[in-house]
């Protein structure tokens, strides 16, 4: 179908519900997750290769896209109501990939979203000193977080070439074959039959944040 940017005068959208218009959105919303994956391992790629300044915010925002990457990939393939991207992909299209694809899985599922590996440590620790003068203890709280060494240049690297990979090997194909189907589907309506769709209305409702959406 042909893509709008802007509504012409006079004109009203409407929201059209089918499956395939369903499936569209869906593949829609996951292809620009990808190239939001993408985008982001790109930058922190960039990022890694400067000094880190003195308020650390090199590490900050390399760890902040580390979490968002990971968790940007695991809504394309587990729960939510979109339509997922099938595992079964990696078989046929990215093979080579399959490690990497469960590493980033686990690591936003046990790492990221649950605190459950080891990868994040808040150990309470006694030190002892072995100078008389210097007996006692001392009670220190370490806190491990390791996100932003887990995301490496070559990880990074290698998470573009994936998303890249799923979006023209897998979306684009679906999403062209779904195209066709809607082409046939919206040539046969009449305006007073579209007519009789909902009115598209941007506005979000805060208090539905907890609802499911249909």
């Amino acid at each position: 179908m042909k893509e709008i940017e802007m509504l012409e005068a006079n004109s009203t959208a409407y929201v059209y519900k089918t499956e395939a218009s369903k499936r569209l959105g869906d593949i829609i919303g996951m292809k620009t997750d990808f190239e939001f994956i993408a985008n982001s391992a790109e930058h922190a790629m960039r990022l890694m290769k400067l000094p880190e300044n003195p308020h650390r915010e090199r590490s900050l925002v390399i760890a902040a896209l580390h979490d968002a990457i990971l968790i940007r990939y695991r809504r394309c393939f587990k729960n939510g109501v979109r339509e997922l991207v099938p595992t079964e992909i990696f078989e046929d299209i990215a093979s080579y990939y399959i490690q990497l694809h469960d590493y980033l899985m686990d690591m936003s599922d046990k790492h990221v979203a649950h605190s459950v590996n080891e990868f994040e440590q808040n150990k309470v620790i006694l030190v002892v000193s072995d100078k008389k003068e210097n007996y006692g203890a001392i009670v220190k709280q370490i806190v491990m977080a390791a996100r932003g060494s887990l995301l490496s240049l070559e990880t990074c690297q290698q998470i573009v070439k994936l998303c890249n990979i799923i979006v023209s090997e897998y979306l684009d194909k679906v999403s062209l074959r779904i195209d066709a189907d809607m082409d046939a589907e919206v040539a046969v309506l009449t305006n007073e039959q579209i007519r009789k769709f909902s009115v598209y209305n941007i506005e979000m409702n805060v208090g539905n944040i907890r609802k499911r959406r249909k």
